[in-house]
């Protein structure tokens, strides 16, 4: 037999004999020096008497033997009262429990809703952003790509301009009825021009001036080259000033 059994047995017993209370202490007492478990644990047995009256529903008597007869019906009477107002009184908080859980769980839904359609609206206004910042970058390489392309084309005009004004400074430094060569043109030049050389992606020195030069020789513009290298003025040079090629 377990100790739960024993004790069981011991609460069986005490119960059948109509005794006030089943308590631990009177299981304990009619265990008392009955091996072998005289030496159980009181939380133990307390644990096992507590199954036991949970089991077997049990409720302490009131011995009523011990009142007089006119007293134990009233006192039946009374606790019956007692009893149904209780139960009134249980059912009702219960109920006022049910309520507030189903009003609780309503105001819970009604938060998840609110939290759901504010991630759907969050997450739409994300999606509208990436899209609003994928076509403000597309917007900006095409600016800038622009930006690019004007900046070319005004590097492009700057510098078309700089070589017309150098050749029409050659043009001038050549005697009307004279030749040069370009070794003699360059160190003529103006200090500013070969300043204003700097700005430019090519430099003002003897191959860069010959083949400028020699641009304008092709078009038929400026200069004429002779077969010894030398320069002289092209007899519309006056009329060309203006219409340089770079």
């Amino acid at each position: 037999m377990t100790p739960r059994e024993r004790v069981w047995k011991v609460c069986d017993r005490l119960g059948s004999k109509g005794r006030d209370d089943v308590s631990v202490q009177a299981v304990i007492d009619d265990m008392t020096g009955k091996p072998p478990f005289r030496a159980m644990a009181r939380g133990a047995v307390m644990l096992h008497v507590r199954d036991w009256k949970a089991a077997n529903a049990y409720k302490p008597r009131l011995d009523l033997k011990l009142l007089p007869e006119a007293m134990q019906a009233g006192l039946i009477e009374f606790a019956e009262r007692v009893w149904a107002s209780a139960m009134v009184e249980a059912t009702a908080r219960l109920a006022d429990r049910h309520r507030l859980a189903e009003a609780e769980r309503v105001a819970t839904d009604g938060l998840l809703r609110e939290a759901g359609a504010r991630l759907e609206r969050n997450e739409a206004t994300g999606r509208l952003r990436e899209e609003e910042v994928v076509r403000l970058r597309d917007e900006n390489a095409k600016l800038v790509a622009e930006v690019e392309r004007v900046r070319r084309r005004l590097d492009h005009i700057r510098a078309e301009e700089f070589w017309d004004r150098v050749m029409r400074e050659v043009f001038a430094l050549i005697p009307p009825r004279g030749v040069m060569t370009v070794e003699e043109i360059l160190p003529r030049l103006r200090q500013s021009t070969r300043r204003g050389a700097r700005l430019h992606r090519e430099p003002l020195d003897v191959e860069t001036l010959r083949k400028k030069m020699d641009v304008r020789v092709h078009h038929g513009k400026f200069f004429v080259r002779n077969y010894d290298l030398t320069y002289q003025r092209e007899a519309r040079g006056l009329a060309a000033i203006g219409h340089g090629e770079t």
